[in-house]
């Protein structure tokens, strides 16, 4: 008698699970007061990553050094200063870089400028 009511609440358990995950986003309301229901997703905003590198960092040096803090560790692409004015394309660990076999991975300073929108 146990072992049925388990399978029967198990069932029933299961039914409301596929009932909720077949559910569509419109069907979901906040119950906060105050809220009009409408996601990001449907909205206007927009994220910090969404804009445009140079509306994000107040200039090319303040983003190669944000990529080096944050992308560097991770094994993430980065551009380190080789010389002055001339910055090569770094990556660490597992990470290829979608570069062709002799593609070029050295830059100048004015070619990151106008890569990132920095230009004048």
């Amino acid at each position: 008698m146990i072992g049925r009511r388990h399978f029967f609440a198990a069932l029933f358990a299961a039914a409301s699970l596929l009932a909720a995950c077949g559910s569509t986003q419109s069907d979901v309301h906040s119950n906060q007061p105050g809220a009009s229901g409408v996601t990001a997703a449907q909205g206007n905003r927009v994220t910090d990553h969404q804009s445009a590198i140079n509306q994000r960092f107040a200039s090319l040096d303040d983003y190669l050094a944000w990529l080096r803090q944050n992308e560097a560790p991770v094994d993430g692409a980065w551009y380190e200063e080789v010389s002055p004015g001339v910055y090569e394309l770094r990556a660490g660990g597992n990470l290829k870089l979608d570069v062709p076999a002799g593609g070029q991975q050295r830059f100048t300073r004015a070619e990151l400028e106008r890569k990132f929108g920095f230009a004048k």
